[in-house]
Parts: structure tokens; sequence; C-alpha cells
């Protein structure tokens, strides 16, 4: 889910990147849509084409049923924005070579996942969804191996062929809700970004294994449920 909010911060640190809106923009990833919305209020060009998980903005002529940013014509965008479109840090690199090839000479980058390691090494007060990890150690372990670090992801986006990178942190504002009790609804929905890696019956666990946790940090007011994202900027060379 990235709702207005949530877009907020993508946007802010778009409109920091470009000074402007190209003729052509590219987003790539879950939430593309609700992402694409904002920038089009924010002023980038009008709705071309969307498949699943990917969005076109365009002044020109775009495919019309796009599937992948590696179908995409070569030297075609003026700015390309992956959100999680990975599901692995393995295929971090072939995605910003994929961008590298889409973008025209001097086109932008802003590639980047959730900042597990912040997530992890921060209060949950700031980000009530790392209660997760104090119930299910083994998951945490396991998410560490699966996404990408600050060092590597900047890594990866120079050997794409990016110049002038930064690494920069993002934080989706996701929602505030009024008490513990309607946060953990929210929750036991699917809410929290870290039950995308267990099952069904074993998100449900994890989830009630941390209701008591959740009542201790917000007894007496609002929960605001923030996510923090890591990514990279960078011009195509």
């Amino acid at each position: 889910m990235v709702n207005a909010n949530a877009s907020a911060a993508w946007i802010d640190a778009l409109e920091a990147l470009i000074g402007a809106w190209p003729d052509t923009v590219v987003i790539a990833g879950p939430g593309s849509t609700d992402l694409a919305a904002g920038c089009r209020r924010a002023g980038a060009p009008p709705l071309a084409a969307e498949g699943s998980g990917l969005v076109l903005l365009s002044h020109a002529d775009a495919p019309p049923s796009p599937a992948a940013v590696a179908d995409l014509p070569r030297d075609w965008a003026g700015l390309l924005v992956l959100r999680s479109a990975w599901r692995h840090r393995t295929e971090v690199g072939p995605s910003l070579r994929a961008a590298a090839r889409v973008l025209r000479a001097g086109g932008r980058i802003l590639a980047g996942e959730m900042d597990v390691a912040r997530l992890m090494e921060t209060s949950a007060v700031r980000y009530p969804s790392r209660l997760l990890f104090s119930t299910r150690p083994d998951l945490a372990a396991e998410v560490r191996a699966t996404t990408i670090g600050r060092a590597m992801l900047s890594a990866e986006t120079v050997r794409a062929g990016f110049g002038d990178v930064d690494v920069v942190n993002l934080e989706e504002e996701r929602g505030a809700f009024p008490s513990a009790d309607a946060y953990w609804d929210y929750a036991r929905s699917g809410g929290w970004p870290t039950l995308e890696w267990l099952s069904p019956g074993d998100a449900e666990r994890a989830v009630e294994a941390a209701a008591d946790d959740l009542t201790r940090i917000a007894p007496l007011g609002p929960v605001v449920d923030r996510v923090p994202f890591v990514a990279t900027t960078g011009i195509r060379r």
C-alpha cells in the first residue's frame, strides 16, 4: 500500500532530484499506481500506459501494455523510479541495469527498498512493525539475508552505469490510528510490510504474539505507522 501520505516522501525526493518533471517517467514496483497518481498531482506528465506494477507517464507515445522495465524502448525515459521492484538482493543489479538501458543519457533514477537495518535498529515506537522481528528472530535473519544494504545498493547503482550516486533515507507514513486496538486491526489485516515474508498462518500467529508489546508502547494514544526506506539517486551516464 502506498497512500497519499506514503507517496509524499518519494515525491519530495524526486523533486529534489529532478528540478522539473521530464516528458517521460517510468514508475515500477508495488504501489506504482498510487505513487504515479501522486507524481501527476505534483506536475508529472499524464498517464500513458499501465501494467502490473509498472506505470508510464508521458506526453509522447508509449508501449500500450508494458509488462516490465526491461521491455521498454532503449533511451526512452527521463526519470525512472524503482520502489521495491525486486524480491531478492540478487535481482537488484539486473533491475538497475535494465533501468539504465531505458533511461536516456542524463536521465535520473530513484531506486530503493524497505530499510530493514534501520527498521530493526530503531525503537518500535517509531516503527511499530519491527515488533514482528522481536517475536521472530529467525525471520529477522532471513530478511537481512535477502534484502540489500546501503553500501551494496550504492555500489550496484554505480556498476549499472549511473554517476553522481547518492544514498537517501525515505520514510513512508502509511496512516495514523487513534488507539493501539485500531492499529492492531490494521496489522491483522496485513498492513505490516514485514508480513510479506510469512505464510498467512504464520503471519497471523506472529501478529498475535506481538500484541502485548504494542499495547505497552502505545498505551495512551495514537499510533503512527511508518516504514523506512533506503534509496539511491543517480544520473545515467
